[in-house]
């Protein structure tokens, strides 16, 4: 008789249940759309909170001439703009050494200036402190200082001048991005001293390009204040808004300048 083979009893298998695809791909695109939405928000351009106007004003000449600072001052007060003043035998080596850690964000410099021909026609800022050979000999002798005279007639002798490399390296801080007016002679014959601050930290230097009237200057200086404290104009755009007849010298022919130029 033929055998009967038994039959083998093949079980059906369950089926495998696999995840769904669906969740998975849907948390992916929200990862995907969170990073791109964070990176985009990282790349937007920022507008930084302007910080409250401060101001420095540095007048040499105050005893004699104090007609400007007192209008400067009843203007920055009229507008509750805090200020910081230093007159007249107080603009000394120590403070242009400590000028940049004052936190003034705009700073007028109503001081002489000279070119220094000895020194690669640099210009030096004068201070009111008297020269001595005896005093600053390292700075004097790194060309930081100088010796200078306003005028050979001039009371006031033989001071000490403020140079580039001075500014380099001996004032202590940064600017962190004020703008210095110099309302001086010469400010701005050539760019070194200003590209000296702007490695200080200045933002924007503004000065004459060559000799200038104390009443010019000081007409184009207080009209570029007010420009900026009643008019809520920038620096540069204060002095666009000038007239020729203030940012221009009419005898001796010098332009009030701003360094580097803004569009």
């Amino acid at each position: 008789m033929p055998l009967k083979r038994k039959r083998s009893a093949i079980k059906p298998q369950t089926p495998v249940k696999r995840p769904s695809r669906g969740p998975l791909l849907l948390m992916a695109v929200i990862a995907i759309m969170a990073v791109a939405a964070a990176s985009a928000y990282l790349l937007m351009p920022k507008n930084p909170v302007q910080p409250p106007l401060y101001v420095g004003i540095v007048d040499q000449f105050y005893s004699k001439s104090p007609e400007f600072t007192d209008r400067a001052v009843a203007l920055l007060s009229k507008h509750n703009v805090s200020y910081g003043l230093h007159t007249d035998s107080d603009v000394n080596v120590s403070l242009y050494r400590n000028l940049p850690s004052y936190g003034y964000n705009l700073i007028v410099l109503r001081v002489h200036a000279g070119i220094n021909q000895g020194i690669g026609g640099a210009v030096f800022l004068f201070t009111a402190e008297p020269f001595s050979q005896y005093r600053y000999v390292y700075e004097v002798n790194t060309s930081q200082l100088a010796p200078g005279m306003i005028s050979l007639e001039g009371p006031e002798g033989m001071l000490f001048t403020v140079g580039p490399q001075f500014v380099k390296r001996s004032m202590q801080g940064d600017f962190n991005g004020a703008t210095l007016v110099l309302s001086s002679c010469y400010g701005l014959n050539n760019t070194v001293l200003a590209d000296a601050l702007r490695q200080k930290g200045a933002l924007h230097v503004i000065a004459w390009d060559g000799l200038v009237s104390l009443d010019q200057t000081d007409r184009a200086i207080l009209e570029l204040l007010s420009n900026i404290v009643e008019g809520g104009l920038s620096p540069g755009e204060a002095l666009a808004a000038l007239d020729d007849g203030a940012k221009k010298d009419p005898y001796y022919g010098s332009t009030l300048k701003i360094y580097p130029p803004v569009k």
